[in-house]
């Protein structure tokens, strides 16, 4: 099972950069850290919204 997934998530990121589609993330983006100002990956906040569209069929 391991492997199935580790192979369809490796085609389903190739895929996405044959098609050129801008890959970003979903619950985080890049900015300052509030507490020490260093470049960090900040939560977005919405991961609990439950909101499950067009998730990539990588499982």
């Amino acid at each position: 099972e391991k492997k199935r997934l580790e192979e369809k998530q490796r085609a389903a990121r190739k895929n996405r950069s044959k098609s050129e589609e801008d890959w970003r993330t979903r619950w985080f983006h890049q900015g300052p850290n509030p507490y020490n100002g260093a470049q960090d990956w900040i939560y977005s906040g919405s991961y609990w919204d439950r909101n499950y569209f067009n998730l990539p069929d990588i499982y």
